[in-house]
């Protein structure tokens, strides 16, 4: 099952007959899977830069990649890590562990909603109309004038 989440969801390899590389970062957030025949230096390096590169906002707003399921309750993990990293390497058997420190309950301060930004539609200028009335003036008065200039 770990396997196809992170193959993703359009299935264009078998991920348990193809060796392929998935990146995940974030809270389990997959931005890719290659299989290793295609993968190479440069397509790496343009997904790490993706993900550590300057911020890409209208890029990361359209959320590329998809999510993978993951029994982990991040709000402990991350303290956890965070104690565990600043502790000095061989220092675990000289003191007990230490409790992660509790978070306070996450309280969302609003509802999260759904925003769709249609393209604009372009309307007419007005300079627009005021040349067609200008060259439809133009018009009509060539028409007017040049059979009398005919004449003379």
């Amino acid at each position: 099952m770990l396997l196809h989440m992170l193959a993703g969801p359009r299935g264009t390899f078998d991920p348990t007959s193809t060796s392929f590389a998935g990146a995940v970062f974030g809270r389990g957030r997959v931005l890719g899977a290659w299989p290793l025949d295609i993968l190479d230096d440069a397509s790496l390096e343009d997904a790490c830069m993706f993900l550590v590169g300057r911020c890409g906002c209208r890029l990361k707003n359209e959320s590329p990649g998809w999510d993978i399921l993951l029994n982990l309750d991040w709000e402990k993990a991350l303290p956890a890590a965070a104690a565990s990293a600043a502790q000095p390497a061989g220092s675990e058997a000289a003191s007990p562990p230490t409790p992660p420190p509790t978070l306070p309950e996450f309280k969302p301060l609003a509802v999260p909603e759904l925003v769709t930004i249609l393209p604009e539609i372009e309307k007419p200028a007005e300079s627009h109309k005021g040349r067609l009335i200008a060259g439809l003036a133009a018009g009509l008065a060539l028409l007017v004038l040049i059979p009398r200039w005919l004449r003379k």
